[in-house]
């Protein structure tokens, strides 16, 4: 899953901050990153709305649910009582339901903003990297359900029938979301949620309209890992050379930016327990004073 798109609407609600999705229109809503946020909406017993050029089984399978679904865009598709308007990046910034909704007052946030909202107070995990997104929260998400642990899930892939990468989970209290690191959005999810466990399944170079450099498409990861809370845990592909970079990063402590550093009693700011296969990195609790 991946907007690949340069970033040109401005969201009125930054990441991380309260959104309303009480009553949430998605523009778009066909897309694979918007399909999961909008069924889960769905499934939470929102009133869910949106629009796409076109009516895709995944797009019928969401109107079975329940949600509104307009083809085409145009500003009376806009709800008279919407709560936010959903976009990504591959809206454009004229679309005539962002105007609408710029007039109105009705919130503009985008997609990793509602994914935030979606994940607050859940045991979160995120999967993040160049390959292997989808399939890997995939497999994650599968298993656990498999396990009796009922899970919520954001895949941008289908899991089962059209339109079935999202779900909204029972009591359990964990959430698996594939991440999107194509146009820097996954900071605001970082940061703004703290998620708890970060899966990194590879890091190469990618998405060159928004990044000019590898070593600028390298430092987003960090950013991101560097953003975890105090109790954060990353599992990094121990195959894959980005990721034994970003884990030498981290060892190190060389951060540029730190987002946060919370270094211990031995003046390291992760600890990195490793295996063959993997690895694992645990940021502690700080110590008293740092």
């Amino acid at each position: 899953m991946a907007e690949t798109a340069v970033p040109k609407v401005v969201p009125s609600v930054p990441t991380g901050e309260p959104v309303d999705l009480t009553r949430p229109h998605f523009v778009g809503i066909g897309g694979t990153g918007m399909l999961p946020v909008a069924r889960v909406c769905a499934e939470r017993g929102f009133a869910v709305s949106g629009s796409d050029v076109g009516a895709s089984e995944q797009v019928k399978n969401l109107a079975r649910l329940g949600v509104t679904v307009r083809t085409g865009h145009a500003a009376e598709h806009l709800p008279a009582d919407a709560t936010a308007l959903v976009f990504t990046h591959a809206i454009a910034p004229d679309n005539p339901e962002i105007l609408a909704a710029r007039e109105r007052g009705v919130p503009v946030v985008h997609r990793s903003a509602a994914l935030s909202a979606l994940m607050a107070g859940h045991k979160a995990v995120g999967v993040l990297g160049t390959h292997g997104k989808s399939s890997t929260a995939g497999m994650l998400a599968v298993t656990l359900s498999r396990m009796g642990q009922n899970p919520s899930y954001m895949v941008g892939a289908d899991l089962e029938e059209p339109g079935s990468g999202g779900r909204a989970g029972g009591e359990s209290g964990l959430f698996v979301a594939e991440i999107d690191e194509s146009d820097r959005t996954l900071l605001g999810v970082g940061v703004g949620v703290g998620v708890d466990v970060a899966v990194v399944t590879n890091i190469g170079y990618d998405h060159p309209e928004n990044y000019a450099r590898p070593v600028d498409y390298l430092g987003v990861f960090e950013e991101f890992v560097r953003g975890l809370g105090p109790d954060g845990i990353v599992v990094l592909n121990a195959d894959s050379p980005g990721c034994r970079e970003l884990e030498s990063r981290l060892r190190d402590g060389d951060s540029s930016p730190a987002r946060r550093k919370k270094p211990t009693m031995s003046g390291s700011p992760y600890a990195i327990p490793t295996s063959r296969s993997s690895t694992r990195i645990r940021q502690p609790p700080s110590s008293a004073g740092g």
